[in-house]
């Protein structure tokens, strides 16, 4: 078990409200609120609420430096025991969801790595003071936009948008091709097709590997790069 992933990176958030690339990416929540059919200004609260959330997990996240020490990200801890420490979820149905295996049975001793055990106490402690519509909203804001490459092509564009104001990213892929990476290449997708072959035929099922590609280097104009500029 492991930090969560963020929306934007922490190292923008942690910018704080006047920076640039965070009301950018407040002014990217309010459109993709509207193009659902809900008014801005009913909303323009809670989703600054929602936001105020996501910058307050960023700054309970590990430092870079924290997790250069890799002894110190090797924690391992009963299921049992995780859930008693750490009640902030319901552990054991959570892991079983994950791991989805069929014929196998997670039981309250077996054994998981928590990474950053300090991580979960600043997590728990930030939201026994998080009201429920906030955390209700963050999450639905999360579902909403992890979904948005599936959705209109209207939403996308909103998306590549902004990323463009943070990366530089490019052009989208096509529609065809984002598809057949999804379906071949997804982790979770390509993990649980395994599992299932090896559980019904015993042997492993070799998979077609991803090709690897170079990655573009982020451009000077781009609200990433003005950040790294401004810390080096």
């Amino acid at each position: 078990i492991d930090k969560a992933n963020l929306e934007v990176y922490p190292e923008i958030l942690l910018q704080g409200l006047s920076s640039r690339a965070v009301k950018i990416y407040l002014r990217y929540m309010a459109d993709v609120v509207e193009l659902f059919g809900v008014n801005e200004t009913l909303v323009a609260e809670e989703l600054q609420e929602t936001l105020n959330l996501e910058i307050a997990l960023a700054r309970i996240f590990p430092t870079y430096e924290e997790r250069q020490n890799q002894s110190s990200l090797y924690n391992p801890i009963t299921v049992a025991d995780l859930q008693r420490l750490y009640p902030v979820a319901m552990w054991k149905k959570y892991l079983k969801y994950l791991l989805d295996i069929p014929k196998f049975q997670l039981t309250d001793e077996d054994v998981i790595n928590l990474r950053v055990p300090k991580y979960l106490n600043d997590l728990e402690d930030l939201l026994k003071n998080t009201s429920n519509r906030v955390i209700a909203n963050y999450i639905m804001w999360r579902v909403v936009s992890s979904s948005i490459p599936y959705l209109t092509s209207r939403l996308g564009d909103l998306k590549l948008n902004f990323t463009k104001v943070l990366t530089g990213a490019g052009s989208p892929k096509p529609r065809m091709k984002e598809c057949l990476n999804e379906t071949l290449y997804s982790p979770t997708n390509l993990e649980t097709k395994q599992d299932r072959y090896r559980h019904q035929y015993k042997t492993p099922v070799p998979f077609p590997k991803k090709k690897t590609t170079a990655i573009s280097p982020i451009p000077e104009s781009s609200a990433l790069a003005q950040f790294k500029l401004r810390r080096e």
